[in-house]
Order: C-alpha cells, then structure tokens, then sequence
C-alpha cells in the first residue's frame, strides 16, 4: 500500500472541530512509503480546505495533488469520532 505523510494532528479548529494536516515533505518531495496493507490500522477521510471559493480545476482525480490544505474529518464514523475527540 503506498502511503503519503501528512503533518501532525494539532488542536481542532473552533468552527468545524476538526484538524487542519497538509503533505508533509522534505526538500519540496512529499513524504511517502510502501507497506503492507495488513500493517494499516484504518483508513481516514480528509476534506479540502477551500475558502471561500472553490478552486475549479480541482476534479475528483486530482484534488488531493493539487488542494495544500484538509481537515481530518472525525465525524464520518463513530469509531474515529471516539478516538480523536473522547482521548
């Protein structure tokens, strides 16, 4: 499974309560590894911080290359609303 790096959790922002990551990357290359899937815990949902417009040339296929900015969204399931917002 390859798998990209993204900043450290900080503190949820007060409007949306979730927190704000980015690529993380070292000399302007995303950080990124290969590993075994069974080595996965979970998977995440990140939605793209967007201001007050949205960017029109970002599609389904290429939102997560080009958008700098997400929000890890805790609220999609009650497992990951447990662990980032009960710890």
């Amino acid at each position: 499974m390859y798998i990209e790096w993204f900043t450290p959790l900080g503190w949820p922002e007060a409007h949306t309560g979730m927190q704000l990551i980015s690529h993380l990357t070292c000399h302007s290359q995303r950080n990124a590894i290969i590993i075994p899937i069974n080595l996965l815990a979970c998977g995440c949902h990140l939605m793209v911080k967007c201001g007050a417009q949205i960017d029109r040339t970002w599609t389904l296929h290429n939102v997560l290359e080009c958008a700098k900015h997400f929000y890890l969204n805790s609220y999609i399931d009650i497992a990951t609303f447990a662990v980032l917002k009960c710890n």
